[in-house]
């Protein structure tokens, strides 16, 4: 068994091993780079005598990175057979896969930004914000949520009113049933 956390960065991308590859695949933080590595597995893999091993780590990269970054639907997963398939797909989608880790980023910040201020916000009202209602506010992934949170914070009169109806708006949210 192979810890890749063990080995420091340069010497994984140092060695030109398949080993190699595969966790810098599986580290891989952005669309480009993902697209590198499988084209480079590709052409690696492309003898006949590799077939086997070629379309097993074409499904594996497949399944768990088109699918996990919802790249790709079900049905054009199963018609990719090959790396070659796979760095086909991913350069003629390779600007949309751009986009949508872009967006999904920004998203990702507004949030970040918004739990912040909300703390931010209710601590200077109230003083010190319970733990478990922190804790709420940092799984809270709506901006939605959180933007009519920090609304509700910024204009109520006497904010110690406001937690319960608050906490109860967050934990419906964690629990799936509210937006």
């Amino acid at each position: 068994m192979l810890d890749e956390r063990r080995i420091a960065k340069e010497d994984i991308a140092a060695r030109p091993s398949l080993a190699s590859l595969f966790i810098r695949l599986k580290q891989a933080a952005f669309p480009e780079e993902v697209q590198r590595i499988v084209a480079e597995c590709a052409v690696r893999l492309a003898g006949p005598e590799y077939a086997g091993l070629n379309h097993a780590i074409a499904a594996w990269v497949s399944y768990t990175v088109l699918q996990r970054d919802g790249f790709a639907t079900e049905k054009q997963l199963k018609a990719i057979d090959s790396l070659q398939g796979v760095n086909s797909f991913m350069e003629s989608n390779i600007q949309k896969w751009i986009a949508k880790h872009e967006a999904v980023g920004e998203a990702r910040g507004e949030v970040k930004t918004l739990r912040r201020l909300l703390v931010k916000g209710l601590q200077k009202r109230l003083g010190d914000v319970p733990e478990t209602f922190q804790i709420l506010i940092a799984n809270a992934v709506s901006p939605d949520l959180l933007e009519s949170l920090l609304e509700q914070a910024s204009e109520a009169e006497d904010l110690r009113a406001l937690l319960p109806s608050m906490e109860k708006a967050l934990r419906s949210a964690a629990c799936g049933q509210g937006a």
